[in-house]
């Protein structure tokens, strides 16, 4: 009887230790999702981070302002502006006239009490005058659209020499 109750014993031993090592396994679901809303972003700036750094149109140097000079604006880190939409999203980019405006439409760099008046474009003819209160309208591809705005500071009086500036309110509306 000793013989079969050790034996016992070593059978339940085994197969507790057996249950202890036994492999499984265990599963579940991951729900994963994500909400693409309307939006847009200048130069990877989106809406909610504020105001984004868009760049700079410089007309460069020169000691007179007898003929015409023109620029293009170039983006923050290079080349165009980029804007970025949601996909089939129309969009419109509005400048404004700047902060030296001369009444509602003359944009003006200013130096101390000195002005040099400009004119910025749509189009690289310099043809379509980019006017506040004009947007310019596209319809998203969804990829960045590069966007450049073309500048002239006309013929006229040369003013003291020094840096002329000007800032200009960019607004991407949707």
């Amino acid at each position: 009887m000793k013989k079969i109750f050790i034996t016992l014993a070593c059978i339940t031993s085994v197969i507790s230790a057996a249950n202890v090592f036994a492999a499984g396994s265990v599963s579940g679901s991951l729900g994963v999702q994500l909400t693409v809303t309307n939006g847009c972003a200048i130069n990877g700036d989106a809406a909610s981070t504020g105001s984004a750094n868009i760049g700079t149109l410089n007309f460069g140097s020169t000691s007179s302002l007898a003929t015409a000079i023109t620029g293009t604006s170039a983006g923050a880190t290079s080349g165009a502006i980029k804007v970025q939409c949601t996909n089939t999203l129309p969009y419109s980019v509005d400048l404004d006239n700047g902060v030296n405006a001369d009444g509602a439409s003359q944009r003006r760099l200013k130096q101390g009490t000195e002005y040099v008046t400009y004119n910025l474009y749509k189009d690289s003819n310099r043809s379509t005058p980019w006017e506040s209160g004009t947007p310019l309208t596209k319809t998203s591809t969804g990829a960045p659209d590069d966007l450049i705005v073309y500048g002239q500071v006309p013929p006229q009086s040369t003013p003291s020499a020094g840096t002329y500036a000007d800032t200009v309110l960019v607004t991407v509306s949707w």
